[in-house]
């Protein structure tokens, strides 16, 4: 690359299209001086900064949709094993002894991520 040759970059967003033009020099520097990068390229910037912040975003927005539906299935599958826990009989537990209803309840109710998941595959699939 020769310091006095030009680099054109050409940026397309939805509604128009960018030309802009870069000394190689500046690009070097940018390239070694990433803190710099805002300063120096004040052309495109707002347009490369625009849709990264649009691109995080909408990744960001995927990441919460996603949590939102294992968190509420979680909780939907939490509330069943609840039902099932309180309508069994203490004699219907494989596991436990006398105090077997007793303890899955206050299982279910203190510990609310995984013991639904334990309570369905070791309880209720047998059930089933």
């Amino acid at each position: 690359m020769h310091p006095g040759k030009k680099l054109t970059l050409n940026l397309k967003s939805c509604d128009s299209n960018i030309k802009m033009s870069i000394s190689i020099k500046t690009f070097l520097y940018v390239k070694d001086n990433m803190e710099a990068f805002y300063t120096i390229i004040s052309g495109g910037s707002v347009v490369f900064f625009s849709l990264l912040a649009v691109l995080i975003f909408i990744i960001w927005g995927y990441f919460i949709l996603i949590s939102a539906i294992i968190g509420l299935g979680l909780f939907v599958l939490w509330i069943i094993t609840l039902i099932d826990c309180i309508k069994r009989d203490n004699k219907d537990f494989p596991i436990g002894g006398t105090n077997a209803k007793l303890i899955w309840i206050l299982l279910l109710l203190l510990v609310r991520n995984i013991v639904p998941v334990v309570y369905y595959i070791l309880i209720m699939r047998d059930r089933k």
